[in-house]
Parts: C-alpha cells; structure tokens; sequence
C-alpha cells in the first residue's frame, strides 16, 4: 500500500535535485553519490550539467536565497549535482542516510500537500527544511540531509567556547542551510563552515588521532550500498573485525543500525568504546571532569600522592629508545610530559572515565608521530609535535564537552536515536562471535606487507599503550610480531606455500630473488593464508546472504630505488578478492574509490594517484553449490616490468 502524505500518495514520482556538498572533489565520490543517491531513492539519477538551465525551468527554486539558494556554496568543477524523479516519501530516507549531499530541492508531484510533506520531514528529521511558493501555486520544498550538518557540526565545536553556543550555532546553521532564517541570512559562522575543505572529524570521528582510518562519508556509504543489498528485511546488525578507530560503528550508530567491532589492539577496543559513550553521554559529565582537571592545573606537580597515582616509570621498547631523535634528553621530556598528563586526568568515575583515557591517549600520539618505512627491516622515522601533552590533552577535553553538546543536539533536533555498539579485543583469525550473527560487514583490514609505506599501527602506539599502562614494552612487541601479516610471525611451511594461489606463489617467489625485498616474501605469503583465515570467519559470522564489504589499496606497486622505474605492480585488492573466494564468500562487485593523497615528503611516483577498492561479499546461501562458489575470476594478474 502507498504510504500518504497531505492527501496524495508518496509513491507518485517528484522531481528531486540533489546538490554535492561543495568539498566533494573527486569524480570517484562523485559517482559514488549518484551511486548510494540511487539506492536510496531506488531510482535513476542523471547529472546536472547545466543548473541555469534547470533553474530557469523550474523558477520556484530561485525562492531559497542566500545559503539555502540552489546555486549558493556550489563545488568547483564538474557537475554540482544530480536529479531524480522519485517518490516523495524516499525523500524522508535520503535525508536521514546520504552521506555526500549539501541539499535537497524537491517539486512534490501535483495533487501534493507540500506543508503535510514538511510536516512529517520534521517529526521524523527535526527542523531540516522550509517551502517556498511561486505565484503559479507550484512548491518547493528544501532539505537539509543530517549527515551535511553532523559534518558542518565539527566548524562550530570548535568556533564556540561553550555547550550552550555550541547548540545556539548549530540551531542557527541548521535554519540557514534549510532557508528557515529567512531570505537574507548570510550568517559568517555557515559560510566559514561551507568552505571548510576536511570535514572528518566531527561527532566523535575526532576524538583520537589515527593513522589511515576510514574516511566516514566513505564508511557511511558503504554501509548504506551493503544494506541495500541484502535479501532480507529489519534492522541488520553490523560487525567490524578491523574495528581500528571505531569509524564503521560510529557512523552504523548514526544510521541507526547497531554493531560490534574486533581487534586485537586494546586500545582500538577502547577508543571505539569511548567513541560510542560520546555519542550519548551529554556534555554534563566531561564538563565535570573538566573542572577536576582544571582544579589539578592550579597545584603544580600535585601532591606525592598524586605522583604516585600517575603510575610507575615507565619503560620505553629498546627499539624505540635506539632511534636517533629519542635522546636522552627526549626520552626524559616524554616521560615527564606523560606523568603529567595521567596526573591532570586522574581516574574519573563513571561513563567519562573511558572518554578521559582516550584523550590521554591522543595527546601522547599526536606529541609523537611515528612513520614505519617500507624496508621490511622495522625502520621507521620520527617527528616530535611542538605543543606539550599536558597543554594538548586540555584543550582536546574543552573540545569534547562540545562534542558532546553537538551529539545531544543531534538527537534533540534532528532525532538521530545512536544505536548502540560494542567493541571487544579479539582476533580477525578466529572471531569472538557466534555463528550467523551480523547481517553486514564493513571493515578494512591490513593491507599487503610488502607494500612500501606499510605502517605497523601497534608500533606507532606503542607510547600510548605503555602510557596507559594497557601493554608493557613486551606486551607491544607480542601484538606487532602477531599481527596479520606481521613481518615477524611464525615460518610457513613449504606445504603451506603450496595452498597459495598460482599469481601470490609468482609475487612470493620475486619478492625472495629480489636482494632488498626478500625479507618481505614469507610475510607475504603468510598474509594471503591469514586473510584467508579471515574471510572464512567473516563467512562464519554471517547470516546466510548477508553483504560484507572490505577496503583494500587497490594495488601494490614496486620501484627501482634510484629510478623510480616500476619493476612489478601487484593486484591487491584482486589477489584478496580470491582469497575470500576460497575461504567460501560469493564474489560480487570490486568497486574502485579515488582517494586524495596530499603528502609534501612523498618521494617521486608516491605521488600518483591512490586508488581503493571495496570489495563486496555475500555469505554463501546453504543451497549454493560448491562449483558455483569455485567459478574462475576474470581480470588482469600481476604485472611484471623488469
């Protein structure tokens, strides 16, 4: 039965132009959009090329003025959006769930009551829209989709002072996206937003510095394309065996879809545990905290007790104190800076607790930036930020509390009810979830040890976990030597190597004849068995015909050191898309994204342009057959040019 809005049913078609947020740049998130867009209105979607156009032909539209006017904020080069004629009652959908548009213009078919549309956009979305008139009694009606305000909400976290200014602003750019201000609002607080090229770090995305996380418009799209494809109906649970910082299960929480994530890193495990505590704890707690902290601030270097309270020496891996920049004189900063900073946070009781430690967390990793170099050989470089953990760890628990004043304001305004989400430590390899369990997998897992640049997350956090008394120097070398694909773990036997497909058995065989990249070759080929390990656990945890996406780097690419010139490039993400072909999932589509790698220090050719791939998975259904699931795979194998 068609649901009815105003008199007229919501399944009569109406025009829909949907405009990209002004810092979409790439043409792959461009085709993405249209991509989740169509999904979600379950229509076809063709580019704007010509907006002029489009505006002359429907006049109604150039009502909205100012931030709310079509043609305002427009993103530079390529088409500034897309239209659709769709159902008016999808519109409610895309507006709770698309992740790359600024705005939505929607002409109700006739026979529409526009007012009775608004009214139940917002009892359902909160005051995200407004209706002009033309004198020909046609409508528009405009719609600001949440996750451009959640975004816009990062702008205003750190432009305000307090929890109260914090929900003030938001009020007021939300009404000035949606032309609910009035025609001549111009205020400068929204422009400044629009024209912010990053936004990554709002809701709780900004809480911990983390090295090559998930981009969360990505996370959220993927996660909306995933649920579109599943064969069944309710509310999916969505399981992340990668978890790293949280990001899948922070934007799942804001869709609404509940989740759990895994990973063997403790402090993963905690930091998307806090993440999902500030997603509904309310400014009042961490305020609190807050003042505490302050109050420490005033007695400089605290009381004996104090000290003593902030925990023993600590001990630094031997590894870390042999690199040339940790002297003596560093080493002795960075312990004194981490005694302090334990002392400001002190141990508070109750749901801020987890909150506080994270923030420690994140002033020791962002005092400290590790890069782990390519060579196989555990070399990495490091760089020393200027401002003191102490100073850092403060003013990131000011920005909390508005973070959280921003979450409130997301669930008083808009009605986003955050779905609850766990995070437990545990290893991809062998699941700590039963059988059938999740509906949807959205993860990206460790990429191909022998890629340049791969980083090793446990060692670049060593100080954090050691800091917070989580793992001693012992216990950080255990999760990097055990890590999937680790250049440390345990020998694979000939008959192991023998289970490789014939492409990854040539890459293992050049990487052992090539002098300088030998010692990548056994952990090369152990991270193909493991990630086959992997897959199978991933096809264990889902329902029969649930939908798993993984992130890989598209490719790997080898060069001669001096020149530059590509000796062997590497099929990554099609190689993986084997292996969890072989562990038992239905291969579906492999789906390119376009990233947009700035790097000043980049030697030459690491300046190409990186691509990732989303591989999409289903759990085998019980009646699929086995030759079904052991059909060959098209596409072009490694490449080799020396």
């Amino acid at each position: 039965m068609d649901e009815r809005v105003g008199g007229a049913r919501t399944g009569r078609r109406a025009t829909c132009f949907l405009k990209l947020r002004s810092n979409v740049e790439l043409e792959g998130d461009v085709t993405l959009a249209g991509r989740e867009a169509g999904a979600l209105l379950d229509a076809e979607v063709e580019r704007v090329e010509d907006l002029s156009a489009l505006l002359a032909a429907r006049p109604v539209l150039r009502r909205f003025r100012g931030h709310a006017a079509p043609d305002a904020g427009l993103r530079e080069g390529g088409p500034p959006g897309f239209l659709a004629e769709a159902p008016a009652g999808r519109l409610l959908r895309l507006v709770r769930r698309a992740s790359f548009l600024q705005q939505v213009y929607c002409l109700p078919p006739a026979g529409t009551d526009a007012d009775a549309l608004l009214g139940r956009l917002e009892r359902t979305a909160g005051p995200v829209g407004s209706i002009r008139r033309a004198d020909d009694g046609s409508s528009a009606l405009l719609a600001v989709p949440h996750n451009a305000l959640l975004e816009l909400s990062d702008h205003v976290v750190r432009r305000t002072d307090d929890p109260s200014e914090t929900r003030r602003e938001l009020d007021e750019l939300a009404a000035e996206l949606s032309g609910r201000a009035g025609d001549g609002a111009r205020g400068r607080l929204t422009r400044d937003a629009l024209a912010r090229k990053r936004t990554t770090a709002h809701l709780a995305h900004g809480l911990h510095y983390y090295k090559a996380k998930f981009f969360p418009r990505l996370a959220r799209c993927l996660l909306n394309l995933a649920a579109e494809e599943r064969t069944d109906h309710g509310t999916p649970l969505v399981l992340d065996p990668f978890v790293g910082s949280g990001t899948t299960l922070v934007e799942a929480a804001a869709l609404g879809l509940p989740s759990v994530g895994v990973d063997r890193d403790p402090l993963s495990a905690l930091i998307s545990r806090a993440k999902r505590d500030l997603l509904t704890l309310g400014p009042g707690p961490l305020a609190a905290a807050l003042e505490e902290v302050r109050a420490r601030q005033e007695l400089a270097g605290g009381s004996a007790a104090e000290s003593a309270a902030a925990g023993p020496e600590l001990a630094f891996p031997e590894w870390l104190r042999k690199n040339r920049k940790m002297t003596a004189e560093r080493e002795a900063e960075l312990r004194a800076e981490i005694r302090e900073v334990r002392r400001l946070a002190g141990d508070p009781a109750g749901p801020a607790r987890r909150i506080v430690r994270v923030l420690v967390s994140d002033a020791i990793d962002r005092r400290m930036k590790m890069r782990v170099l390519g060579t196989g050989v555990g070399r990495f470089s490091l760089r020393f930020t200027k401002t003191p953990m102490p100073e850092r760890f403060v003013g990131a628990l000011g920005r909390t509390v508005r973070r959280a004043a921003a979450a409130g304001w997301a669930r008083d305004r808009l009605g986003i009810d955050f779905a609850p989400a766990g995070a437990m430590v545990g290893d991809a390899r062998s699941l700590p979830v039963g059988r059938g369990t999740a509906d949807l997998v959205v993860t990206s897992p460790p990429y191909l040890p022998a890629a340049s640049g791969r980083e090793s997350y446990a060692k670049a956090r060593a100080l954090s976990l050691i800091g917070l008394g989580m793992e001693d120097r012992r216990g950080v070398d255990r999760l990097i030597g055990t890590s999937v694909g680790s250049m440390r773990g345990v020998r694979v036997a000939p008959a192991e190597l023998e289970r490789l497909d014939e492409e990854e058995r040539e890459l293992v065989a050049w990487l052992a004849d090539d002098e300088l990249r030998s010692i990548k070759a056994e952990p090369t080929a152990r991270y193909f068995l493991e990630m086959r390990r992997c897959f199978g656990e991933v096809g264990r945890a889902l329902r029969p015909g649930g939908v798993a996406v993984c992130v890989s780097g598209k490719q790997s690419t080898f060069y001669e050191f001096e020149s530059r010139e590509v000796l062997y490039e590497v099929p990554s993400a099609r190689l993986l898309a084997g292996e969890a072909r072989r562990a038992g999932l239905e291969m579906g589509e492999l789906l390119d994204v376009k990233l947009k790698k700035a790097q000043a220090n980049a030697r030459p050719r690491s300046l190409d342009d990186y691509y990732e791939t989303a591989i999409f998975l289903r759990a085998a259904d019980p009646a699929t057959s086995p030759a079904r699931r052991g059909a060959s795979r098209g596409g072009p194998g490694c490449r080799r040019r020396r």
